[in-house]
């Protein structure tokens, strides 16, 4: 299963990090919600991050430890594969990144207008 994690824009903006596949989406391939929070967690998504003190306390935490649960990469509902409405903020590079199973990593880049 993937399970997606999507980034609030705590403090006016967003976390990126190619290096490690981070951008307004993660999605996480795993076997259950447990596994894929704690590789979600190694890739470098946080949870409570207002209470620690890294987010913005009136914008909320950066990153929910709720995450959607699909049986291929998406987002509400759609496929990532097929572009569309998730990748509204990030200009350059992309603005969903899969995490599979065996460890790679794919990048879906702002869709064409």
């Amino acid at each position: 299963m993937f399970y997606t994690f999507g980034q609030n824009n705590s403090g006016g903006s967003f976390a990126y990090d190619d290096k490690a596949g981070i951008s307004e989406y993660v999605i996480v391939e795993a076997i259950n919600r447990d596994q894929a929070s704690a590789k979600a967690q190694d890739i470098g998504v946080y949870f409570g991050g207002v209470q620690d003190g890294q987010d913005c306390w009136c914008c909320g935490d950066r990153w929910s430890d709720y995450a959607d649960e699909e049986k291929t990469p998406a987002i509400y509902g759609r496929p990532v594969a097929e572009g569309g409405l998730f990748n509204r903020w990030r200009e350059n590079g992309p603005s969903v990144y899969v995490h599979y199973l065996d460890g790679t990593m794919k990048g879906y880049p702002k869709a064409a207008p």
